[in-house]
């Protein structure tokens, strides 16, 4: 017998003459079925134990994701959220800005004396402010001037123990101050203050520089809590505004207590934190430009929810997946011997099975299909089948049937993609999405790939290939682009241009409508930097590029600046932007990301110039005003005391009334209307009213107005002492018509004491009222004494740019 391999301590011996103990060594094929018979020994505890461990170390990276996943989201909210409430404060402080430009110059007694017409305005004012409720003029000792929803305002009732009013009057001046919540002592509501200092009014506090009272703009926490609510991400989460002693005031839950809760403390090193015990996570944002903060947060409850139910699904998989395996171990252990005659039948479907697997794997898809072109019989998997909602149970079909459930809108255009991918010999892979038709009745949209196995000549074989349920992704893309589209159209609303700039790389942005307000063609693209420099006010260039380096070293810009816009046929036009700007990340670094917006403010630096112009026209008037007073105290005779008094406090009356009309008409002038209204007041009213006055709307320069409303108001003094207004059935008819820049005027009395004639002496009030109306007013006068009353025809020029366009109806 040939030689035995034996102990290699041994030597190679016959095998009868080998030692009784000697152990041959096992083979490489009994190695490996020993090694498969302890595999398969082993299998069903494997198949318990790594599934479960499997869960378990999923369930256990899938807690932190879940936390790190909350955090991210939470802080997402708090910066979104800082951002509107940003946008938000911001226009509430325009629009204190815009009350303090109407009560520019204006003492509190003028404000008061005008408080109706005052308050309508700045009701239209605050009615551009979606989340305004009510606004508040308070004077320095804590006393409302005007609030735009309660006329008159409660002069007894008083706001300095506000914490908005304590602030501002007690430091020197700042900017807006955000206030805790409050119920309001005149609606009782519940509320809370952006306020301003008030500056530049007429009192002796603001010409000192001292305080004179602040500019409220109350909003209703509900409001904007219902708004905060959009940018929540879960419906367990929740946002809450801040003022600056750590108070909330306002919550997307919509609960507000007053006082509201503690939601910010200081910890160490002044650092905000939230201010309760908070089980979850939370994030805090500063409202930029402001003294607040946001804070969002998400229970801990919610997230293990979270958590949760993402292990519900693994052991919803896992644990039968577990006992198959188990179950399916213990049958291969018992059958083994049994099924490997059947091996050699079924590696063919073990190859492809591995062919399916790697091709879900390599596409990333879910269900496959195997379209054998020369049968016409077309594989489907469990997977493909559960996809288009037929069940999961793998079967054989053909062309029709796929055409049959595709939608009837995609079925021809699909099914010629299809053929025009099998026919073309260069085509080697086949792709498209279209919608089909479940069982149910419901619209699924399907992405399908595959790949053509063709033959020699080039004709399609066999198309392999795997299809996904995509509906998901296609519903967020429509609403991620409709999104999209909103926030497009409100930009567009607005006249908002954005630019995105990176600064390591020079790449610059801009949006078709920030071109346009530069002047540029929105459909070319960004224009260079040299061309925007260009464009910029030379005054301006520099600054513009100062606020861009402050920009990349400090991550923040609010500039205001103009841009000369080239006109077709005329000089450039010169139109004022702001600008604002914030960097993505905190430092400078090659993946920095500036994103910005820019609008055009022509029209408040207009105001802002007219409100200019308007104080030095109040300036003029009144040193015109102080000239007729101090002419009237020395020509008015002095007979007794008690008649120069009331002489000249009625002239004085009279010139008031009109400089109020004046103001009313920003200094334009006062209509004839509104100035025989003031004089003849007290006769005027009910059934029994002694004028009539009737005449087109005329609109009397400054200088005319003062000087006719003088001499109206001594015929009416006149009239009530000696004439037509000094008995209850005389009569008085004022009528006026303009013919070619002239005021024709005739002053009628019937009804009074009869007369015989002309005075002997020509008083003072008569030569008063000739000089007015000739040398003040440039006209002329003619008086008749009547048996029935006065008749005086005075006419006067009018300014052509001032003549009436519309009759003046009572």
């Amino acid at each position: 017998m040939p030689p035995v391999n034996v102990n290699p301590d041994t030597i190679d011996l016959p095998a009868a003459a080998s030692p009784v103990n000697a152990q041959p060594r096992r083979s490489p094929a009994a190695r490996a079925v020993a090694t498969s018979r302890l595999f398969l020994r082993l299998l069903p505890a494997a198949a318990l134990l790594i599934p479960l461990a499997a869960v378990l170390g999923a369930a256990w990276l899938d807690w932190g994701s879940n936390w790190r996943d909350a955090q991210i989201e939470v802080d997402r909210t708090a910066s979104s959220a800082a951002v509107y409430v940003a946008r938000s404060l911001e226009g509430s402080v325009l629009t204190a800005g815009r009350v303090n430009d109407l009560l520019r110059e204006r003492t509190d007694d003028e404000i008061r004396a005008d408080e109706q017409q005052t308050m309508r305005e700045v009701g239209q004012i605050l009615s551009a402010l979606p989340l305004a409720v009510v606004a508040y003029v308070v004077d320095g000792a804590g006393f409302p001037l005007i609030v735009s929803n309660l006329y008159p305002a409660p002069a007894g009732s008083s706001v300095a123990d506000r914490d908005y009013f304590a602030s501002l009057r007690d430091t020197a001046p700042r900017g807006a101050f955000v206030s805790d919540a409050f119920i309001g002592r005149f609606d009782q509501r519940l509320l809370f203050t952006l306020s301003v200092q008030r500056r530049g009014s007429g009192n002796a506090a603001a010409l000192g520089g001292g305080f004179d009272g602040v500019i409220a703009i109350s909003m209703d926490p509900v409001l904007v809590g219902a708004n905060l609510v959009t940018l929540l991400r879960d419906p367990a989460d929740n946002v809450s505004l801040a003022a600056p002693s750590g108070r909330e005031i306002s919550s997307a839950t919509g609960t507000l207590t007053v006082p509201g809760r503690t939601v910010l403390r200081r910890a160490n090193q002044g650092a905000w934190v939230a201010g309760e015990a908070w089980n979850g996570v939370s994030a805090i944002h500063a409202v930029e430009g402001f003294d607040a903060m946001v804070v969002a947060t998400r229970p801990r409850q919610t997230i293990i929810g979270n958590w949760a139910e993402v292990v519900r699904s693994h052991l919803f998989f896992g644990i039968p997946a577990s006992l198959a395996l188990f179950l399916l171990s213990l049958r291969i252990t018992r059958d083994q011997r049994r099924l490997d005659h059947l091996n050699a039948a079924l590696s063919k479907d073990v190859e492809l099975g591995a062919d399916r697997l790697d091709r879900a794997l390599r596409f990333g898809l879910v269900g496959t299909f195997d379209y054998d072109l020369q049968s016409g019989v077309s594989r489907r998997s469990a997977e493909y089948m559960a996809v288009n909602r037929l069940g999961a149970l793998a079967a054989e079909e053909r062309h029709a049937d796929w055409l049959r459930r595709l939608h009837p809108d995609d079925r021809a255009s699909a099914e010629k993609v299809l053929l025009d991918c099998l026919a073309d010999p260069a085509v080697q892979h086949y792709a498209q999405t279209y919608r089909t038709l479940g069982a149910d009745g419901a619209v699924r949209w399907i992405a399908a790939r595959g790949e053509i196995d063709r033959d020699a000549r080039g004709r399609a074989a066999l198309l392999r290939g795997a299809h996904v349920d995509v509906t998901s992704l296609r519903t967020a893309e429509y609403a991620l682009a409709e999104s999209d589209a909103r926030l497009r159209l409100a930009q567009e609303a607005l006249e908002i241009g954005t630019f995105e700039w990176v600064p390591a790389r020079g790449n610059l942005h801009w949006s078709g409508q920030l071109a346009g307000l530069w002047g540029f063609d929105p459909a070319a693209g960004a224009p260079s930097s040299a061309d925007a420099l260009r464009r910029l006010h030379p005054d301006d260039r520099w600054k513009v590029l100062r606020a861009a380096v402050r920009l990349r070293r400090h991550g923040g810009m609010r500039a205001e600046f103009r841009v000369m816009r080239p006109l077709p046929d005329a000089a450039p036009e010169v139109v004022w932007l702001a600008a604002r700007a914030s960097r993505l990340r905190d430092e400078d670094g090659p993946d920095s990301v500036v994103m910005g917006v820019a609008y055009d403010i022509s029209e408040r630096k207009r105001a802002e110039q007219q409100a200019i112009l308007l104080a030095h026209e109040v300036e003029h008037r009144a040193k015109n005003v102080l000239t007729l007073v101090t002419s009237m105290l020395r020509v008015t005779p002095f007979e007794t005391v008690d008649s120069f008094v009331e002489a000249i406090a009625g002239r004085v009356a009279a010139l008031g009334r009109t400089l109020n009309l004046i103001s009313r008409h920003k200094w334009t002038g006062a209509t004839l209307r509104e100035i025989l209204e003031g004089a003849l007041a007290p006769f005027r009213g009910g059934a029994g009213s002694q004028v009539r006055i009737e005449g087109p709307r005329v609109l009397l320069p400054p200088q005319s107005a003062q000087a006719v409303s003088m001499a109206l108001h001594e015929l009416a003094t006149n009239a009530a002492k000696y004439g037509a207004l000094s008995v209850a059935d005389g009569r008085v008819a004022v009528v006026w018509t303009v013919v070619n820049d002239v005021v024709n005027l005739v002053w009628r009395e019937t009804g009074g004491p009869r007369l015989d004639g002309p005075p002997r002496q020509t008083s003072f009030g008569s030569m008063l009222i000739r000089s007015m109306l000739e040398d003040q007013a440039d006209g002329t006068l003619v008086t008749r004494w009547e048996p029935e009353g006065l008749v005086c025809e005075t006419s006067f020029p009018l300014h052509p740019s001032l003549l009436p366009t519309t009759p003046d109806r009572p």
